[in-house]
C-alpha cells in the first residue's frame, strides 16, 4: 500500500513519505452520528438530532425571541424558524419534547438564566456546546456569506439558494447576503449548525443535500376562543409537560419506552415508519375531515388483512431506506481537494468497498420490495374509502387517481443492470454495463478502435514487405513492435526503428505505432479512471434521483403508521370503537362523550384483576344519568372529580387525555363509544415535583404550569388539573383552587377535569350549572371503629356527586404508618373537624340571628 503510494507520487519521495500520514477525516459526536457504511447497519430507529438556538431576550416582559436550527445528521434534514415565545418558553420546550435533541448548541455569554435553566433540567444528559460569538456561532450575514462562497447550493457554477434559505433573506439585497428582519435569529443559528458542521468535517455532506424545511411551531395556527373553524393543517399542541404527564413518548420515571402510549402504539415494521409514528402522536389533527379520513385508512386496512399480512413481512425486510439515503449521497460526491477524506486511504479498501456495494443493493432490494408492495394494492386501491391511503398507494403514472407513489420500474430495471452484482459483490470492483457510464463507454470504445487500427496496421506493413510472419510483440509500454524475421530484413523500410532483437529475429518501431499506442495508453488511462471512480458515479446518478427515493419512502411510512395503527385497532384489548370526531357548528358547544372507557396502556390493574371501564361525559347531558336533578348540569364544561386517595383519579383524568390523543391521530379507541369535538390542546397539570436545580419548589411548579394554562387554553381546549393547591396552606390552596376554577368555568369554558381533596371547594361549587360533580366510588367497612381496622375498597367506577372524605387514614394504613400514630391522626382529625363545625355554626348565627342578642349574650360570658 505505501509503496503503491510511493510511485503515485509526482516528486521524489523522501523519508518522511515513508511514514503513513495520520489525519482526523470526521468528528463523531452524540449530535453529528451519520452511521456510514463503516458502522454497519443502523438498527436504532430514534432521531438523533443537534440543536442550534440564538435567543435575544425582551427584558421588559420576560419573554424571549428563538432562532432555531436542528438536523438529524443521519438523514440530513434541516429544520429551522424564528419565534417569539411567551415568558414560560412554552414553544421551545414544546420544541425540544417533540424533537428531543442529543446535542444542543448555544452562544456563549448571550442566553438568558431561563432558557440555560429550561436546557439544563429538560435535557440533563444532553451534550452541551457553548460556541465563541462571531467567530463560532456566526452572524446572519457571515453565515450566508459563508454558504454563498461554499460550493453547497451551486449548480453548473451559479448559486442557486434553496427555497427554505431564499425565503430568509432579505429581499431589499440583492446581493443575498442580508436575512429578513424576521428570520434573523433563524439564519444565526444555521450558522452554529454551519460551523459545527464544518468543524466536524460533516457540512458537504449534509449541506449539499438541499434538504430544508421551515419548523413551524404547533401553536402557530391555534383556534382562537371564538373560531369555530379547524383547518386541514391544524395540529393539536402537546407540549413537553403534557407528553412526559402522560407518559405519550417517555415513560417520565426511567426514561424508557416502557408503559408509554408510543410503546402501545408502535407496531411498524420500518424504521422510518417509527419515527413518522411518533411526530403523528406528537402532533394529532384537529381537521375532523382529516382525522376522518386516517380512520377510513385504518378500516380499508383492516377489511384487507390478506394483503396487511403479507405486506407486514415484506415491509420487515426493508432496511433504513431514509438513512441509506444519506449516505449514498455522501458517497456519491466528488471529495474536494482539501478534505482529508480526499487523501485516505483504507488499510483493505476492498473489504470496505464490498461492504458499500452490498450496502447499495440492499438499498435497491428495499425500493424493489416497496414498489412491489404498492403493486400489491393496485386492485384493491380503487375501493378504499380513505383520499390519503388511495394517493398514498396509487402509481404517479395513473393519473385520474392523482396517486404520488412513484413509479420506480424504470429505475429498478437501469440499476439492475447497471453492472454484475454477483461479481461486484465478490470483487468489490462495481464494472458498469455498456450504457451506465459515458466516459467508461467511451475509453472502451477508443480502446476497440485503436485496436482494429493497429491490427490493420499490421496487416499492410504484412503485405508492404511481403512477410506474413510479422507479428506484434512487446508488453507495457514496449507494446507492439514489429518482429521480422532476418530472412525479410532486406525488404524493411529506412523508417523502421530498431527497439531490440533475439536471435533470428528483429523488433522494429514506426512512428504511427508510436502514435497509436500514445493513443491507446491514453484511452486505456480513461478506462481505468472511469473504473476506479465509477461506484461513486453510480452512488451519484442513484442520488439524482433522490426526490423520487425519498417520495417513495415517505409513502411506505405513511402506509407502515397507517398498518400498524390498524393492528391496534383490530388486536387492541378489550372492545375497540371508532372515535366521532365532529365539527363544530354554529352555537354548538365542545363536548367529551366517552363510554366504557379503558388506559390504552394499562391492561390490569397491579392487583391482577381486570381494568374497570368509566364513563366520561363533558359539555352536554350524560344519556345514562337517570337521576333528576333540581339544578341543570347538562352543559357543564367542568368536571369536579373527588375520592379516595388512591381511587383511581388520576388515571381516569390520563385516560381521558391519551383518548383524545388517539381519537384525533385517527386510530380507534379502547372504549365502546367516543364522541367530542376537535381539541386544539390539551393541558395536564399531574403529580408533583421540585425543580431544585432551579430553584422552583413544588408548588411554584404547580402554579407555573397553572399560569401557562391560564393563558394559552381556548374554549377548545382540554385541561387536566389533579389537586392544585396542595403544596402551600390548607386555605391559600383552596382559595387558589377555587379561583382557578372559577375561570376556567366561566371565562375560559374550557372542557376541564379537576380532582381536588378541597371538599370546601365542591360545596362552593355544587350549585353551579356550569360544574359537575363525580367521583371515584369505593365500599367502605368498619368505619365508625378503630380507625386501623378501617378497610376500603376501591371500586374504580367514576359515579355522580361527591366524595364524602378523602380516607387518606387508609392510605396511611397501606403506607405501614404505625398503628398508634394513626390513632393520633384520627383524634386530631375529629378536633380540627369539631372546630371548623363550631366556627361555621357560629358564623350561621352570626349571620341569621339578632346580631344585639349576640353582642349582649358575648358579654355576659365575658363578666360570668
Amino acid at each position: 500500500m505505501m509503496n503503491d503510494r510511493l510511485k503515485t507520487m509526482s516528486r521524489m519521495a523522501t523519508k518522511f513519505d515513508k511514514v503513513v500520514r495520520r489525519e482526523v477525516c470526521r468528528v463523531t459526536t452524540k449530535g453529528t452520528q451519520t452511521f456510514s457504511f463503516l458502522d454497519g447497519d443502523a438498527t436504532e430507529a430514534k432521531s438523533n438530532f443537534l440543536l442550534g438556538i440564538a435567543e435575544k431576550e425582551d427584558s421588559s416582559e420576560g419573554c424571549s425571541t428563538y432562532g432555531v436550527c436542528f438536523v438529524d445528521t443521519s438523514i440530513g434534514k434541516f429544520h429551522a424558524r424564528q419565534f417569539t415565545d411567551d415568558r414560560y418558553s412554552s414553544r421551545l420546550r414544546t420544541l425540544i419534547a417533540h424533537y428531543t435533541p442529543v446535542q444542543v448548541l448555544l452562544e456563549r455569554g448571550k442566553c438568558s438564566q431561563k432558557t440555560n435553566q429550561l436546557i439544563n433540567n429538560n435535557l440533563i444528559s444532553v451534550t452541551k456546546e457553548f460556541l465563541a460569538p462571531g467567530s463560532e456561532f456566526w452572524e446572519s450575514g457571515k453565515t450566508l456569506k459563508r454558504l454563498a462562497e461554499e460550493d453547497y447550493f451551486r449548480s453548473e457554477d451559479e448559486l442557486v439558494w434553496p427555497d427554505t434559505i431564499k425565503k430568509m433573506i432579505s429581499d431589499s439585497d440583492s446581493l443575498g447576503l442580508t436575512a429578513a428582519d424576521e428570520y434573523n435569529l433563524a439564519v444565526r443559528a444555521l450558522g452554529s449548525v454551519t460551523w459545527y458542521l464544518q468543524f466536524c468535517l460533516l457540512d458537504t455532506d449534509l449541506l449539499t443535500m438541499k434538504n430544508f424545511e421551515e419548523y413551524t411551531p404547533l401553536d402557530d395556527n391555534v383556534v382562537k376562543a371564538r373560531s369555530t373553524v379547524f383547518t386541514g393543517k391544524q395540529h393539536m399542541v402537546l407540549d413537553g409537560v403534557t407528553l412526559a404527564n402522560l407518559d405519550v413518548t417517555e415513560n417520565s420515571s426511567n426514561g424508557t419506552l416502557e408503559g408509554t402510549l408510543l410503546q402501545r402504539l408502535d407496531q411498524c415494521s420500518t424504521p422510518f415508519g417509527r419515527r413518522l409514528l411518533k411526530q403523528w402522536l406528537c402532533a394529532p389533527l384537529c381537521n375532523p375531515e382529516s382525522i376522518n379520513d386516517r380512520l377510513n385508512g385504518v378500516e380499508d386496512l383492516m377489511e384487507s388483512q390478506d394483503i396487511v399480512a403479507e405486506v407486514i413481512e415484506m415491509m420487515k425486510k426493508i432496511p433504513d431506506l431514509e438513512r441509506i439515503l444519506n449516505r449514498i449521497h455522501s458517497l456519491g460526491l466528488s471529495k474536494k481537494k482539501n478534505h482529508p477524506d480526499s487523501r485516505a486511504i483504507f488499510f483493505d479498501e476492498a473489504k470496505y468497498s464490498k461492504k458499500k456495494i452490498e450496502e447499495f443493493l440492499s438499498t435497491l432490494e428495499g425500493f424493489k420490495t416497496s414498489f412491489n408492495i404498492a403493486l400489491k394494492f393496485k386492485e384493491r386501491v380503487k375501493s378504499f374509502k380513505s383520499k390519503l391511503l388511495q394517493k398514498t398507494l396509487t402509481l404517479v403514472s395513473v393519473q385520474e387517481q392523482n396517486g404520488v407513489f412513484p413509479d420506480l420500474k424504470d429505475e429498478i430495471v437501469f440499476f439492475e443492470n447497471a453492472f454484475d452484482h454477483n461479481k461486484a459483490k465478490k470483487d468489490g470492483v462495481i464494472v458498469p454495463n455498456k450504457g451506465v457510464d459515458p466516459d467508461y463507454d467511451k475509453a472502451k470504445l477508443d480502446i476497440k478502435m485503436t485496436e482494429r487500427k493497429l491490427d490493420k496496421y499490421l496487416d499492410e506493413q504484412r503485405d508492404r514487405i511481403s512477410c506474413r510472419q510479422m507479428v506484434f510483440w512487446g508488453s507495457g509500454k514496449n507494446r507492439f513492435q514489429l518482429e521480422i524475421p532476418e530472412s525479410a530484413l532486406k525488404r524493411v523500410p529506412d523508417e523502421y526503428d530498431l527497439k531490440s532483437s533475439k536471435k533470428g529475429w528483429k523488433r522494429f518501431w514506426t512512428s504511427d505505432i508510436q502514435d497509436m499506442l500514445a493513443e491507446l495508453v491514453e484511452a486505456e488511462d480513461r478506462k481505468d479512471v472511469a473504473q476506479r471512480d465509477c461506484m461513486r458515479r453510480i452512488f451519484e446518478s442513484f442520488d439524482e434521483r433522490y426526490k423520487i427515493w425519498d417520495t417513495t419512502v415517505q409513502c411506505v411510512a405513511v402506509l407502515d403508521v397507517l398498518v400498524a395503527m390498524a393492528q391496534y385497532s383490530r388486536c387492541g384489548d378489550g372492545i375497540m370503537c371508532r372515535p366521532e370526531v365532529v365539527a363544530i357548528e354554529t352555537n354548538q358547544e365542545p363536548f367529551i362523550e366517552i363510554r366504557e372507557a379503558r388506559h390504552p396502556c394499562v391492561v390490569r390493574t397491579f392487583g391482577g384483576g381486570d381494568f374497570i371501564p368509566n364513563d366520561t361525559v363533558i359539555g352536554i347531558a350524560d344519556e345514562n344519568d337517570m337521576e333528576t336533578d333540581t339544578e341543570d348540569h347538562s352543559s357543564s364544561k367542568v368536571v369536579l372529580v373527588t375520592g379516595p386517595n388512591m381511587g383511581g383519579k388520576s388515571t381516569l383524568m390520563r385516560q381521558v387525555g391519551l383518548i383524545t390523543i388517539i381519537a384525533q391521530m385517527g386510530c380507534y379507541v379502547p372504549a365502546e363509544k367516543c364522541r367530542m369535538t376537535p381539541v386544539d390542546r390539551v393541558f395536564t397539570r399531574l403529580g408533583a415535583s421540585d425543580r431544585i436545580m432551579a430553584g422552583e419548589s413544588t408548588f411554584f411548579v404547580e402554579l407555573s404550569e397553572t399560569a401557562a394554562i391560564l393563558q394559552h387554553a381556548t374554549k377548545h381546549s382540554l385541561v387536566l388539573m389533579d389537586e392544585l393547591g396542595r403544596g402551600t396552606a390548607t386555605y391559600d390552596g383552596t382559595a387558589i383552587a377555587c379561583s382557578v376554577v372559577q375561570e376556567l368555568s366561566s371565562n375560559i369554558a374550557c372542557r376541564t377535569l379537576f380532582s381536588t381533596h378541597y371538599h370546601s371547594l365542591v360545596e362552593e361549587f355544587s350549585h353551579d350549572p356550569n360544574i359537575r360533580l363525580g367521583h371515584m366510588a369505593c365500599m367502605v367497612e368498619n368505619e365508625d371503629k378503630d380507625p386501623t381496622q378501617e378497610t376500603i375498597t376501591f371500586l374504580y367506577k367514576f359515579t355522580k356527586g361527591a366524595c364524602p372524605k378523602s380516607y387518606g387514614f387508609n392510605a396511611a394504613k397501606l403506607a405501614n404508618i404505625p398503628d398508634e400514630i394513626i390513632r393520633v391522626a384520627v383524634k386530631k382529625s375529629k378536633e380540627f373537624e369539631e372546630s371548623i363545625e363550631r366556627l361555621r355554626m357560629i358564623r350561621s348565627v352570626w349571620n341569621n340571628g339578632k346580631k344585639e342578642s349576640l353582642i349582649l349574650m358575648q358579654n355576659q360570658t365575658r363578666v360570668s
